[in-house]
């Protein structure tokens, strides 16, 4: 019974440790888009690709199951 209690327990806390998303954000010609805004449809939970047009999102709100990608000179995508 202990065993079980703190293995749900341990699952329970770490949860919020896997809702981790990372990618990169590039053009329909594979070319990379820095500076681009990365964030959960219908939300303000987001952040910018750097460099390399890698983001990365720490935080998944609850129900959110969409990602949007904006850039300047380029429409939004889901």
């Amino acid at each position: 019974m202990v065993k079980k209690i703190f293995l749900f327990l341990f699952i329970g806390l770490s949860a919020p440790l896997f809702s981790q998303v990372h990618g990169f954000i590039k053009d329909s010609n594979g070319n990379i888009l820095p500076g681009a805004l990365v964030k959960w449809l219908d939300t303000t939970v987001g952040g910018i690709t750097d460099s390399n047009g890698h983001f990365h999102i720490s935080s998944t709100p609850p129900k959110a199951h969409l990602l949007v990608a904006s850039s300047l000179g380029f429409a939004s995508d889901t």
